[in-house]
């Protein structure tokens, strides 16, 4: 059976692919900021805290956009042939993610392997993203890479859904990943490979999978959108605000502390803001909306390279004798390197990502065409 390649749009309008663009941009842009924070040496101070705090509520974002996104192409692909369905939906996530991740760990991978840590099993379970016997006691090659483990996990599970019951993909999904989780509750997650594939966090790639149904069945509701970002702001503020205590923490996520109440309160109010913008769909004609969407676009090479441009522009400002940049302002100082951290990442879009994905596509095309003309029955008059 012929696969629709087109298939691959992520909403109905190209306005909401913009306005979720916009939030990747956002959720990015936090992401570095709290790295970069890290680096530097932010203070203890309690508005440091909550930017902290802050930075780490792009994961949460990240997560959800991720559920809405492939739980809408799932639900696009239900009268196709569940076995080509779910190779084209998991040959598609590999080709998107590990390619420039390979790239991207190529440049730390020397000083990662003269480890004694490492092993034959954790070089394969970081190489492709895998919830391994050996993560998280064995850090990986890039820090920030925990979060693909979780994106990779989601894909697979869904995949196999697809495979077994395309029409109802979407729903098994929902309900295996909530299976899973209360199932950790009993058995606790503090253990490796459990702690990935029965985490809490994971309910958040749920939230964005129930927008997708919602969406897919009610399709734009522009008040309901308007409606439910304006309670995501609140509900972000909120939470920021009140959240005194260091949570933006990698460790609370990977040994499952106090995850289900994060889940409740900082992916809630990730679901409100990205269900917002999908029910809105509100059309970017501002030269900054733009920037976001642009920045969005490339935010996964921005993701990915500010594991490693953040610690070589910390320390070329630490170096370069100009006095502000060494000793300035910590706002100022941060405020710079994220400007540099984002190019750096765009430089790598622009002329790494897009070309190498564009090469990649084409291939794919092409080899997946040639295999479905060679396994179509062929009918003889």
């Amino acid at each position: 059976m012929p696969i629709n390649f087109s298939a691959m749009q992520l909403s109905k309008t190209h306005h909401q692919i913009e306005g979720l663009q916009i939030w990747r941009a956002i959720a990015v842009i936090l992401v570095a900021a709290l790295h970069l924070m890290q680096m530097m040496g932010g203070s203890g101070s309690l508005a440091m805290v909550r930017f902290g705090n802050l930075g780490m509520f792009g994961v949460d974002i990240f997560f959800v956009i991720s559920g809405f996104i492939l739980g809408l192409t799932a639900l696009r692909a239900g009268s196709g042939e569940p076995r080509f369905e779910s190779l084209h939906f998991i040959a598609r996530r590999i080709l998107r993610i590990l390619p420039i991740y390979w790239i991207v760990i190529l440049f730390p991978l020397t000083r990662w392997l003269r480890s004694s840590e490492v092993s034959g099993f954790t070089f394969l379970d970081f190489w492709f993203l895998l919830p391994g016997l050996s993560y998280p006691r064995v850090h990986l090659i890039i820090g920030l890479a925990w979060t693909l483990i979780f994106e990779m996990f989601f894909y697979y599970v869904l995949t196999v859904f697809l495979r077994i019951t395309i029409r109802d993909a979407v729903r098994n999904t929902i309900a295996a990943l909530v299976l899973l989780v209360v199932v950790g509750e009993f058995l606790g997650i503090r253990r490796s490979g459990l702690v990935i594939v029965m985490n809490p966090i994971l309910l958040e790639f749920v939230m964005g999978n129930i927008t997708a149904l919602g969406f897919q069945r009610f399709g734009r509701q522009r008040r309901t959108g308007i409606a439910m970002l304006v309670a995501g702001v609140l509900a972000a503020g909120l939470v920021t605000f009140y959240t005194t205590t260091n949570v933006a923490l990698e460790q609370n996520v990977l040994v499952g502390v106090d995850m289900l109440p994060r889940v409740g309160t900082w992916g809630v109010a990730a679901w409100l803001l990205v269900s917002g913008m999908v029910f809105w769909g509100p059309q970017v004609r501002s030269r900054l909306g733009k920037m976001l969407v642009e920045v969005g676009n490339g935010s996964y090479s921005i993701y990915l390279t500010s594991a490693i441009s953040t610690e070589m522009i910390s320390r070329l400002m630490a170096r370069i004798p100009i006095g502000f940049l060494r000793s300035g302002p910590l706002v100022l100082r941060e405020g710079i390197a994220l400007v540099c951290v984002i190019l750096t990442g765009m430089v790598c879009f622009w002329f790494v990502e897009t070309p190498l994905l564009r090469w990649l596509n084409g291939r794919y095309k092409s080899i997946f065409r040639r295999r479905v003309a060679a396994t179509a029955p062929v009918v003889r008059v």
